[in-house]
Parts: structure tokens; C-alpha cells; sequence
């Protein structure tokens, strides 16, 4: 069996969890090094060997390095964890510089894999940090066997383009996760819209982004009650200080808390005509190259996207047919599209997103493999 110690900056988020689990359930040994953000459910428990070096607070990448570091010695004294282990991933720069660390200390001569689903802001701002901060990156580039991204934005607009990398790398989309008995496309909800009902536009995981929720807002508001805008996943409030404020100003905005991943994701796309599936928040960099696991999500479940122009969502919403695409990123160029669509129109748009094929919105068995097989040699590939 193929063992494979994961490195976690927040073992609180879904997608992390999500990403060790379908190794676990795929067939491959699973441990895990990981941070915690204090949130709630930062003591949640896994079911999987993990040292947790501590927890940590938002935005506090001074705070993780700390933690890297006082977490040496923890790491030596509990060596034995990463006994057999035949790789390493890890999420984010930081938790690759522990790995390597970790590596060196163990005198291990295993392969490390660099996973990243974002390009943090820290290395696309402009200044000196920055320019530190990619440094620290394109060195640590050169010691990792394989480089995993969920995008080929951030191949094609980062680390090509800005770093100059030109060794292997793997795409893995973030595609959604069924374990033994997956929810089935058929089986999804349908939400039956009378002619005077309100569109309903979802948004729809992890509740961040400042520019969407202005744009929402500010749909909504044009509307003259045609349109409802229902907000699901858990907010993060550090980003979004005045989240319920906002809202309370505009009857036809609706926040109903968060979902059962994967068992609420049909009731909550079912409840929906089209999900907002645009991420802005780091519009120019990260937001224009990142595909999120939403348009994967809200597409097995039979609901549109509505994607900007200009983005690499937009360019895989259009690529395989799973909804519509504006023009610009604001409130009245939304509406303006919103208003047009009939009910002929949406069943359309529904029909075409359940035409595309099951693969490429749900990961695989394949798709692990082809990473394992990616970083390791030929002889030692296969999970058993």
C-alpha cells in the first residue's frame, strides 16, 4: 500500500478534509501534519493519524511560520508517524517548506508534491514582500517532485509566466467527491417555478467575496422582486465584517446557514435557478484564474453557472455548456442577463449541464491514481 502524509494548513476547511478523505476512501494510507484555524469546528476530529501543530487565526502567515517552527521538535520527538511513507503533499508554500524540512530531518529521500488551489495575494502584490515571497517560492519549486493545480490558469498566468516553471506538473480539478455510494445525477431536485415566482440565483460554499456580494446586492435591488438571491455555506466573517447588516437591507437576499456536504448539495442547488459561481475578491490574479469546486458541484445537480468573462470559469462554463457568461462583473450587466432568460431557456441550460459527462464534474479513482503515478515511481504505484 501506498502511504502518503499529507501537510495541512487548515485541517477546519472542507476541501482539505474532502482532499485526504477520497485518498483514505480511494485506497492509499493517509496521515496527516496539519494546522487548525480557530473557527468553529476547529475541534472536529478525524479519522486518520494526524500532529497537529496548533491553531492559528486568519490571514496570520507570521503566526503558521511560528507554529512551523515550535513544531520541529514535535515533529522529531514523533517521528515514527511518518514511518513508511512513500510521499509527501503538501497544500500551500508554507506547509511545502515544512515538508521539505521534514524530509531533511528524516534524511528521507521520498518525493514531495506542492498542491495549490490558489495563488495566495501575497505573490501577486507589488512591493518587496512579494517579490521575497516568490523568491522563497521559485527555490522551493526546484526541491518538489511534482507540482498539483486545480487550474491551468495558474500554470499558464503564475507559474509559467511569472516563476518560469517548466517541471512536471499535475491538473487535478476540484471536482466533487463521492465515496462508495455517490448522490446520483438523476435523483436531483428540481425547483418547479410558477410564472410570477422570483429567479432564484444561488451562492453557494465558502461565503468570502466582497465584490460578489456588492454585485448580488445590487442585482437584487434592480429587480423590483423578480429576483431572489439564497446564500448557503458559512460565511467568512473576517472578510466580510458586515455580512448580516448588509443583507437585512434587502428583503429579497436570504442567508439559510450551512449544508450537509455531500448529502445537502441537492436540496441546496435544488432550491436554485442558476448559482453565482464567480469568484472576485482577487480579480486580475487568483479570481481570474481559479476554477471553483462550485461550478462541479451545482452542474451534477442539473443548475446553471453564471460565470465574468474574461476568467478561466468563464472559459470552462462555456468549454462544456454548464450555464451563462456576463460580460462584466456588475449588478446591472447581471440583471440585464437574468431578466432575459424564460422558462424554455432555463430547461435548456438544465438540459445541457446534465448532458455533460459524469467525469468531468465528479473525481475518480483515476484522477488519484494519475497523481500517485505522477510521483512515484512505476514499480510502487498501486494502492492496495
Amino acid at each position: 500500500m501506498v502511504r502518503v502524509v499529507f501537510f495541512s494548513s487548515d485541517l477546519t476547511e472542507t476541501a482539505q478534509m474532502r482532499r485526504i478523505r477520497s485518498f483514505d476512501q480511494a485506497g492509499y494510507g493517509v496521515a496527516s501534519v496539519s494546522m487548525r484555524k480557530t473557527r468553529a469546528g476547529s475541534g472536529a476530529s478525524v479519522d486518520w493519524p494526524d500532529l497537529s501543530l496548533g491553531e492559528i487565526g486568519e490571514q496570520q502567515l507570521g503566526q503558521r511560520l511560528r507554529l512551523i517552527l515550535l513544531g520541529l521538535p514535535q515533529i522529531w520527538s514523533g517521528r515514527r508517524h511518518f514511518d513508511a511513507a512513500d510521499i509527501f503533499i503538501a497544500r500551500n508554500i508554507d506547509m511545502m517548506v515544512l515538508a521539505w524540512l521534514v524530509r531533511m530531518m528524516l534524511w528521507a529521500r521520498l518525493p514531495i508534491v506542492y498542491e495549490c488551489l490558489d495563488i495566495h495575494g501575497l505573490f501577486t502584490a507589488p512591493g518587496y514582500r512579494a517579490a521575497i515571497a516568490r523568491w522563497v517560492e521559485r527555490r522551493m519549486l526546484g526541491r518538489v517532485g511534482l507540482l498539483v493545480l486545480s487550474s491551468p490558469g495558474f500554470a499558464n498566468h503564475y507559474f509559467k509566466a511569472q516563476q518560469g516553471f517548466s517541471g512536471p506538473w499535475y491538473l487535478l480539478e476540484n471536482k466533487i467527491w463521492f465515496a462508495d455510494q455517490p448522490l446520483l445525477r438523476t435523483d436531483r431536485k428540481v425547483r418547479q417555478r410558477g410564472a410570477s415566482d422570483p429567479l432564484v440565483l444561488g451562492w453557494v460554499g465558502a461565503i468570502r467575496c466582497g465584490p460578489s456580494l456588492e454585485i448580488l446586492l445590487d442585482a437584487a435591488s434592480r429587480a423590483n422582486g423578480q429576483l431572489k438571491v439564497l446564500i448557503r455555506g458559512v460565511i467568512h466573517r473576517h472578510a466580510l465584517t458586515d455580512f448580516d447588516a448588509r443583507i437585512a437591507a434587502h428583503p429579497q437576499v436570504t442567508y439559510e446557514g450551512p449544508y450537509d456536504y455531500p448529502d445537502g448539495l441537492a436540496d441546496v442547488y435544488g432550491a436554485c435557478d442558476l448559482v453565482w459561481a464567480q469568484d472576485l475578491w482577487q480579480a486580475g490574479a487568483n479570481s481570474d484564474w481559479l476554477l471553483p469546486n462550485r461550478i462541479y458541484e451545482a452542474s451534477w445537480f442539473g443548475c446553471p453557472s453564471v460565470a465574468v468573462a474574461g476568467t478561466q470559469t468563464a472559459i470552462k462554463v462555456k468549454e462544456l455548456e454548464l450555464g451563462i457568461v456576463v460580460e462584466k462583473a456588475n449588478g446591472k450587466v447581471l440583471w440585464d442577463r437574468l431578466r432575459g432568460l424564460d422558462r424554455a431557456q432555463l430547461d435548456r441550460l438544465q438540459k445541457s449541464v446534465l448532458d455533460c459527462p459524469d467525469s468531468a464534474l465528479c473525481m475518480t479513482r483515476a484522477d488519484i491514481d494519475g497523481l500517485v503515478n505522477a510521483a512515484l515511481p512505476a514499480a510502487r504505484n498501486t494502492a492496495q
